[in-house]
This record gives structure tokens, C-alpha cells and sequence, in this order.
């Protein structure tokens, strides 16, 4: 080959570009990119690693996949497991593995409501993620959320528990007050007007202005056809039988609080007095 190598010497007679195969892989130490490495000739990446040794030949900046999954150890971000190879968050769980590959504090999602069971209240309930009350029950079914009530009593079986609700024992007439304490729970009445006092609301009470007996108007006692005052009051009467007579309502029937009802008190008005009575007993006090 006039390379200047004479045959016996040269590996390569018939090749004037090479004459010595330091490896004898059979490719000459011009040509072989390992002349001391029988198992290798070519580096295509030039990464100083041979084609057949190199996992990525055509890529300079990988070498290896131990876990031959087709990612580069370099690049891998587990180079010893198959089944991961990014971890996006830094979390060091795996994408493929990690229910949240985008949030470092999130990665798994027990019960699939796509709350993270770091941030869900109830991991195991898919109806469930918040308990704004700490009572133990969810936000969803509880009913009282922001007020705590494990017992979740309510009475009024209206939805809302009793301690959050109003109208705890029903508001049957929808007068926001509860029935327990409306005077009149079915007539809607908000103002609870009592004119009497007699614990009936106005609205729902027969006698509003109080309890009068028809027949003794001014509840003196005296029947309304015998009373010389039905009404109340002081008043003279003249009745069909032919009496006349006078006296007084329940407000004057003991005008001087003693005790002694006005038609037999000789000082019905209080101090000291005589009275002629029509029995003709006179009488002083």
C-alpha cells in the first residue's frame, strides 16, 4: 500500500491510511476511536463513550439508563425506577405516581375528589374535604358549618342545627319568632302584641282587651240587669222594677283600699265620715 510500513509489519498492507491495530479489533488505530479498546471503534456523540457501550449513542449528554426505560439517567429524575422518570413538583414523588405532579405539598388523593389528603379534611370520604368547624362532621352534611355541633340536633327537623338556627322549635306562622315563644305561633304576628297580658297574642286572642263576661261587663261582681254602673264607674240607675239606685264599678268597688266595699263603707273614699244608710243605720268611720 506505499504507506512506508512494509507488510510484514503492517496490519494493514493493503490500507495505506493505517498500518497498526492496537486492540486487533480489526480496525485500525487511525480509524477506531478506541485503539485500545477491543469492544469499541466508534463514539458518534463524541461523549468519550463507545457506540456500544453508550445506552444513547446519537446523544452527547447521555450515556446510561440503568433502568432502561428509555430516559437517560441525566435526565431521569429516578434512574433506578422504571416507572417514573419526571417529578415535576420536586417532591420526590414521581408524576406518574403523585396525584398532584404540579403541588409540592399534595401527593396523594385517597378517596379521588381531587382534594389532596394533606388539605382534605376527610381523605377516605369523597364527600367530604372541609370541616370549617372542627365538629368532626363535613361542611357538605353538616348542618351548622360554621358553628360547631357534633350532635347536629335540630329540632325543627328544618335543616338547619340548633344552634345556628333562629327558630330552633319551628316558626310554623313565619313570623321569625320561634314557637316556643310566639304568643301566637300559628297567626304570623313579628310585633307579639298582648293588649292584655294574658300571654295570647292580639291577633289569636278572642278577647284582646282582656277576659269580660257579657253579663258582668265591669266584673264587679253585679250582674249587668242589677249593677246601678255596667260599665264601671260611679252611676245611678233606675231599674224597671222601679228602684233607683246608685254605685260604683270594679275600680271604685273599694275606692279606699280598706277592706270594705263601698255600698257598706260609711267613708268609701277613705278618712274619717258618716253616712245615713237606706236601712236607716248610720254608721261613722
Amino acid at each position: 500500500d506505499s504507506d512506508g510500513t512494509g507488510d510484514n509489519a503492517d496490519a494493514f498492507p493493503n490500507d495505506s491510511s493505517e498500518t497498526v491495530d492496537t486492540d486487533s479489533d480489526g480496525t485500525g488505530d487511525n480509524a477506531d476511536a478506541f485503539p485500545n479498546d477491543a469492544t469499541e471503534i466508534v463514539d458518534t456523540d463524541s461523549d468519550g463513550v463507545g457506540d456500544n457501550a453508550d445506552a444513547f449513542p446519537n446523544d452527547a449528554t447521555e450515556t446510561a439508563d440503568t433502568d432502561e426505560d428509555g430516559v437517560g439517567d441525566n435526565a431521569d429524575a429516578f434512574p433506578i425506577d422504571a416507572t417514573e422518570t419526571a417529578d415535576t413538583d420536586e417532591d420526590g414523588v414521581g408524576d406518574n405516581a403523585d396525584a398532584f405532579p404540579n403541588d409540592p405539598s399534595e401527593t396523594l388523593d385517597s378517596d379521588n375528589d381531587s382534594v389532596g389528603d394533606n388539605a382534605d379534611a376527610f381523605p377516605n370520604d369523597p364527600n367530604e374535604a372541609l370541616d370549617s368547624d372542627n365538629d368532626t362532621v363535613g361542611d357538605n352534611s353538616d348542618n351548622c358549618p360554621t358553628i360547631a355541633n357534633t350532635d347536629q340536633l335540630d329540632t325543627d327537623n328544618d335543616g338547619a342545627g340548633d344552634v345556628c338556627d333562629l327558630t330552633p322549635n319551628g316558626d310554623t306562622d313565619s313570623d321569625t319568632i320561634d314557637n316556643l315563644a310566639d304568643n301566637c305561633p300559628a297567626i304570623a304576628n313579628a310585633d307579639q302584641l298582648d293588649t292584655d297580658n294574658d300571654g295570647t297574642g292580639d291577633v289569636c286572642d278572642a278577647t284582646p282587651n282582656g277576659d269580660v263576661d257579657p253579663n258582668d261587663l265591669d266584673g264587679d261582681g253585679i250582674i249587668n240587669d242589677l249593677d246601678p254602673s255596667p260599665n264601671g264607674g260611679y252611676a245611678c240607675r233606675l231599674f224597671s222594677d222601679g228602684r233607683f239606685a246608685c254605685g260604683e264599678g270594679p275600680a271604685a268597688n273599694d275606692n279606699d283600699g280598706d277592706g270594705i266595699s263601698n255600698d257598706v263603707d260609711p267613708s268609701p273614699d277613705g278618712g274619717y265620715a258618716c253616712k245615713l244608710f237606706a236601712d236607716g243605720r248610720f254608721i261613722c268611720g
